[in-house]
């Protein structure tokens, strides 16, 4: 059995979330306070996103669903996660130009 805080890929999250959001942040602004709160957006959908992720594979994994089910279950959470995407930040931000 492995000990509580044994090394594991997991840990690299945090990190990765954090960096990847500075940065994609930091290419759409220039301003610290704009950054900031773009990144703290941007993380906090990337982390709902995975563990979104991981609530489906381990649903999958623990029962025993028809193909259609599992097919219905992805694309129910793909479609929850795209509107609350939409509404947190804002339809407008994302609408094309006229």
């Amino acid at each position: 059995m492995s000990p509580l805080l044994a090394e594991s890929v997991y840990w690299h999250f945090p990190v990765l979330i954090v960096t990847v959001s500075l940065v994609y942040s930091a290419t759409r602004y220039e301003r610290w306070d704009l950054i900031l709160k773009e990144a703290l957006s941007w993380g906090g959908r990337m982390t709902v996103f995975l563990v979104a992720i991981g609530v489906v594979l381990f649903l999958i994994s623990i029962l025993d669903w028809p193909g259609w089910a599992v097919g219905g279950l992805i694309a129910a959470v793909v479609a929850g996660f795209y509107a609350v995407s939409m509404a947190l930040s804002g339809a407008d931000h994302h609408a094309r130009p006229t």
